[in-house]
């Protein structure tokens, strides 16, 4: 096993649906930049919670998912490029 060095470790952090649980993860996001400040974090999010994740200054990228709310879009999945 290869270890590897910390700035070039990122963490993703998939977001809840909900705007109210996504603001309640910023005290996550904090911890895990207090624990690694060089270590980026991105977050994986639906557009309607954007706004809360992208003024959180610990999130370093926002990447949007194209999926919807509700049902399973197998489409959708196949399209989305991988992280």
């Amino acid at each position: 096993m290869t270890r590897t060095n910390s700035s070039e470790l990122r963490t993703l952090v998939i977001s809840p649906n909900w705007i109210g649980d996504a603001v309640m993860g910023q005290p996550l996001l904090s911890a895990l930049k207090q624990q690694d400040p060089q270590r980026p974090i991105d977050v994986l999010a639906p557009t309607w919670v954007a706004p809360v994740w992208r003024a959180i200054a610990e999130v370093d990228t926002f990447i949007e998912t194209p999926f919807k709310h509700g049902a399973l879009q197998r489409r959708s999945a196949e399209n989305f490029r991988s992280y």
